[in-house]
Protein backbone atom coordinates (compact mmCIF):
# COMPACT_ATOMS: atom_id res chain seq x y z
CA UNK A 1 0.00 0.00 0.00
CA UNK A 2 1.20 3.14 -0.82
CA UNK A 3 0.32 7.17 -1.13
CA UNK A 4 1.70 9.92 -2.34
CA UNK A 5 0.37 13.76 -1.59
CA UNK A 6 -1.63 12.59 0.88
CA UNK A 7 -2.43 15.90 3.35
CA UNK A 8 -4.35 15.56 6.82
CA UNK A 9 -5.89 18.89 7.11
CA UNK A 10 -7.65 18.45 10.35
CA UNK A 11 -7.41 15.47 13.14
CA UNK A 12 -10.02 15.22 16.33
CA UNK A 13 -9.05 15.16 20.21
CA UNK A 14 -9.78 11.51 20.26
CA UNK A 15 -7.71 10.34 17.62
CA UNK A 16 -5.03 12.76 18.54
CA UNK A 17 -5.64 10.99 21.86
CA UNK A 18 -5.14 7.07 20.48
CA UNK A 19 -1.46 7.89 20.06
CA UNK A 20 -1.04 8.11 23.83
CA UNK A 21 -2.26 4.91 24.89
CA UNK A 22 0.25 1.93 25.57
CA UNK A 23 1.19 -0.13 21.90
CA UNK A 24 -0.37 2.64 19.77
CA UNK A 25 0.33 1.40 16.91
CA UNK A 26 1.96 3.62 14.02
CA UNK A 27 0.96 1.48 10.97
CA UNK A 28 -2.97 1.33 11.87
CA UNK A 29 -2.89 4.94 12.82
CA UNK A 30 -1.49 5.52 9.47
CA UNK A 31 -4.40 3.26 7.48
CA UNK A 32 -6.70 5.22 9.83
CA UNK A 33 -5.92 8.18 8.21
CA UNK A 34 -6.71 6.88 4.45
CA UNK A 35 -9.85 5.88 5.77
CA UNK A 36 -10.75 9.29 6.84
CA UNK A 37 -11.05 7.64 10.94
CA UNK A 38 -13.68 5.50 9.70
CA UNK A 39 -12.93 2.34 10.82
CA UNK A 40 -14.82 -0.20 8.74
CA UNK A 41 -18.03 -2.53 10.42
CA UNK A 42 -17.61 0.04 13.55
CA UNK A 43 -20.79 0.68 15.75
CA UNK A 44 -21.19 3.05 18.68
CA UNK A 45 -24.60 2.14 20.44
CA UNK A 46 -26.44 5.81 20.25
CA UNK A 47 -27.44 4.99 24.08
CA UNK A 48 -24.04 6.59 25.54
CA UNK A 49 -24.86 9.36 23.27
CA UNK A 50 -28.46 9.53 24.81
CA UNK A 51 -27.14 8.92 28.12
CA UNK A 52 -24.34 12.13 27.61
CA UNK A 53 -27.25 14.24 26.62
CA UNK A 54 -28.89 14.02 29.37
CA UNK A 55 -26.13 13.87 31.83
CA UNK A 56 -25.62 17.73 29.93
CA UNK A 57 -29.49 18.22 30.67
CA UNK A 58 -29.18 17.65 33.88
CA UNK A 59 -26.67 20.24 34.73
CA UNK A 60 -28.19 22.89 33.75
CA UNK A 61 -31.31 21.76 35.00
CA UNK A 62 -30.03 22.05 38.40
CA UNK A 63 -28.39 25.44 37.63
CA UNK A 64 -31.51 26.75 36.71
CA UNK A 65 -33.15 25.12 39.89
CA UNK A 66 -30.11 26.23 42.49
CA UNK A 67 -28.10 28.78 40.41
CA UNK A 68 -25.20 26.82 41.18
CA UNK A 69 -23.23 23.66 39.80
CA UNK A 70 -24.44 20.08 41.60
CA UNK A 71 -22.42 19.32 44.67
CA UNK A 72 -20.63 16.35 42.80
CA UNK A 73 -19.04 19.13 40.43
CA UNK A 74 -18.32 21.38 43.60
CA UNK A 75 -16.33 18.26 44.95
CA UNK A 76 -13.32 19.45 42.52
CA UNK A 77 -12.69 21.88 44.61
CA UNK A 78 -12.43 25.12 42.64
CA UNK A 79 -14.59 27.85 42.74
CA UNK A 80 -16.99 27.14 39.84
CA UNK A 81 -18.98 30.40 38.57
CA UNK A 82 -20.84 30.56 35.46
CA UNK A 83 -21.34 28.23 32.99
CA UNK A 84 -20.13 28.44 29.31
CA UNK A 85 -21.83 27.19 26.43
CA UNK A 86 -19.50 24.68 24.86
CA UNK A 87 -18.55 25.14 21.08
CA UNK A 88 -19.36 22.99 18.37
CA UNK A 89 -16.34 20.68 17.50
CA UNK A 90 -16.70 22.80 13.92
CA UNK A 91 -15.92 25.70 15.75
CA UNK A 92 -13.30 25.07 18.53
CA UNK A 93 -11.10 24.21 16.85
CA UNK A 94 -7.20 25.57 15.83
CA UNK A 95 -4.67 25.32 12.98
CA UNK A 96 -1.60 23.86 14.56
CA UNK A 97 1.51 26.61 12.66
CA UNK A 98 4.27 24.27 13.25
CA UNK A 99 2.40 21.10 11.70
CA UNK A 100 -0.71 22.92 9.69
CA UNK A 101 -3.08 20.24 10.89
CA UNK A 102 -6.49 21.61 12.95
CA UNK A 103 -6.87 20.04 15.86
CA UNK A 104 -10.64 19.80 17.06
CA UNK A 105 -13.18 18.55 19.40
CA UNK A 106 -15.97 19.64 22.22
CA UNK A 107 -15.52 18.87 25.33
CA UNK A 108 -18.83 18.05 27.75
CA UNK A 109 -18.78 21.04 30.24
CA UNK A 110 -17.07 24.00 30.55
CA UNK A 111 -16.97 26.68 33.32
CA UNK A 112 -15.20 29.94 34.12
CA UNK A 113 -13.65 29.60 37.57
CA UNK A 114 -13.68 32.74 39.90
CA UNK A 115 -10.39 33.55 39.48
CA UNK A 116 -10.96 33.71 36.24
CA UNK A 117 -9.43 30.64 34.75
CA UNK A 118 -11.13 27.88 32.99
CA UNK A 119 -12.74 24.33 34.23
CA UNK A 120 -13.00 21.54 31.30
CA UNK A 121 -14.84 18.38 32.21
CA UNK A 122 -15.97 15.43 30.54
CA UNK A 123 -18.33 13.04 30.72
CA UNK A 124 -17.92 9.15 31.11
CA UNK A 125 -20.80 6.80 31.17
CA UNK A 126 -19.08 3.82 33.28
CA UNK A 127 -17.67 2.58 37.09
CA UNK A 128 -14.00 3.49 37.35
CA UNK A 129 -12.39 0.29 37.41
CA UNK A 130 -8.71 -1.16 36.15
CA UNK A 131 -9.65 -1.38 32.68
CA UNK A 132 -10.69 2.58 32.48
CA UNK A 133 -7.36 3.17 34.27
CA UNK A 134 -5.70 1.94 31.28
CA UNK A 135 -7.41 4.48 29.13
CA UNK A 136 -6.22 7.62 31.52
CA UNK A 137 -3.49 8.53 28.67
CA UNK A 138 -6.64 8.76 26.06
CA UNK A 139 -8.52 11.26 28.56
CA UNK A 140 -5.74 13.33 29.90
CA UNK A 141 -4.69 14.05 25.87
CA UNK A 142 -8.08 14.61 25.17
CA UNK A 143 -8.35 17.40 28.09
CA UNK A 144 -5.11 18.42 27.25
CA UNK A 145 -6.30 19.07 23.72
CA UNK A 146 -9.17 21.02 24.57
CA UNK A 147 -7.15 22.96 27.40
CA UNK A 148 -4.53 23.64 24.23
CA UNK A 149 -7.80 24.92 21.80
CA UNK A 150 -9.22 27.13 24.48
CA UNK A 151 -5.84 28.85 24.94
CA UNK A 152 -5.53 29.22 21.38
CA UNK A 153 -8.62 30.66 20.50
CA UNK A 154 -8.13 33.38 23.40
CA UNK A 155 -10.64 32.27 25.48
CA UNK A 156 -8.20 32.21 28.45
CA UNK A 157 -5.80 29.77 30.25
CA UNK A 158 -7.44 26.64 31.95
CA UNK A 159 -6.59 25.67 35.34
CA UNK A 160 -9.27 22.82 36.22
CA UNK A 161 -9.09 19.38 34.09
CA UNK A 162 -10.98 16.56 35.14
CA UNK A 163 -13.18 13.42 34.58
CA UNK A 164 -16.71 12.87 35.59
CA UNK A 165 -17.82 9.11 35.68
CA UNK A 166 -21.15 8.21 36.00
CA UNK A 167 -21.54 5.03 37.29
CA UNK A 168 -24.50 2.67 37.30
CA UNK A 169 -26.35 1.26 40.24
CA UNK A 170 -27.02 -1.96 38.45
CA UNK A 171 -28.47 -4.00 41.82
CA UNK A 172 -32.21 -4.60 40.73
CA UNK A 173 -34.90 -3.29 43.58
CA UNK A 174 -38.20 -2.58 43.26
CA UNK A 175 -37.70 0.67 43.44
CA UNK A 176 -36.74 0.64 40.54
CA UNK A 177 -39.40 -0.80 38.74
CA UNK A 178 -41.98 1.51 37.09
CA UNK A 179 -45.36 0.87 35.35
CA UNK A 180 -43.98 1.44 32.05
CA UNK A 181 -40.31 0.18 32.21
CA UNK A 182 -37.95 0.59 35.08
CA UNK A 183 -34.67 3.27 36.33
CA UNK A 184 -31.01 2.88 36.56
CA UNK A 185 -29.06 5.36 39.38
CA UNK A 186 -26.07 6.93 38.86
CA UNK A 187 -23.60 8.04 41.23
CA UNK A 188 -20.87 11.05 40.16
CA UNK A 189 -17.50 9.94 40.90
CA UNK A 190 -15.21 13.25 39.94
CA UNK A 191 -11.29 12.83 38.87
CA UNK A 192 -8.71 15.66 38.42
CA UNK A 193 -6.48 15.09 35.74
CA UNK A 194 -3.01 16.74 35.46
CA UNK A 195 -2.55 17.96 31.44
CA UNK A 196 1.10 18.76 29.72
CA UNK A 197 0.52 21.36 26.93
CA UNK A 198 3.91 20.30 25.64
CA UNK A 199 2.46 16.64 25.12
CA UNK A 200 -0.33 18.04 22.44
CA UNK A 201 2.46 19.50 20.68
CA UNK A 202 4.80 16.56 20.80
CA UNK A 203 2.04 14.30 19.76
CA UNK A 204 0.40 16.85 16.82
CA UNK A 205 4.38 16.31 15.65
CA UNK A 206 3.84 12.71 15.84
CA UNK A 207 0.89 12.53 13.55
CA UNK A 208 2.21 14.94 10.72
CA UNK A 209 5.61 12.70 11.00
CA UNK A 210 3.29 9.29 10.47
CA UNK A 211 1.06 10.29 7.83
CA UNK A 212 3.80 12.36 5.59
CA UNK A 213 5.05 8.55 5.50
CA UNK A 214 4.24 7.15 1.96
CA UNK A 215 4.20 3.65 3.07
CA UNK A 216 2.75 2.43 6.43
CA UNK A 217 5.26 2.34 9.14
CA UNK A 218 6.09 -1.13 10.60
CA UNK A 219 3.14 -1.80 13.20
CA UNK A 220 3.52 -2.86 17.18
CA UNK A 221 4.21 -6.92 17.40
CA UNK A 222 1.30 -8.76 18.36
CA UNK A 223 -1.29 -6.07 16.96
CA UNK A 224 -4.32 -7.63 16.70
CA UNK A 225 -5.67 -4.71 13.87
CA UNK A 226 -2.84 -5.67 12.34
CA UNK A 227 -3.70 -9.28 12.00
CA UNK A 228 -7.15 -8.50 11.00
CA UNK A 229 -5.60 -6.34 8.47
CA UNK A 230 -3.19 -8.81 7.01
CA UNK A 231 -6.00 -11.25 6.70
CA UNK A 232 -8.09 -9.29 4.67
CA UNK A 233 -5.27 -8.35 2.55
CA UNK A 234 -4.19 -12.43 1.98
CA UNK A 235 -8.69 -13.11 1.07
CA UNK A 236 -8.81 -10.24 -1.48
CA UNK A 237 -5.30 -11.14 -3.22
CA UNK A 238 -6.13 -15.23 -3.16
Amino acid sequence: METEGFVLKSISVRNLASLALKNACPRCFWIRTRLGFKAPWSIFPSIFKDIDAFSKKLTGVHIASHQAPPSWLMKFGSMLGDRLPVPHWSKFSFQDPSTGIALRGEPDEMFRVQDGTLAIFDYKTARYSESQGQLEPLYRVQLGSYRWIAGHLGMGETSLTGLVYYEPHTSASAESILEVGFKIEFTALIKKVETNLEEIDRLLTEVKRIVSLPVPPPGVEGCRDCKSVDEIRALVLA
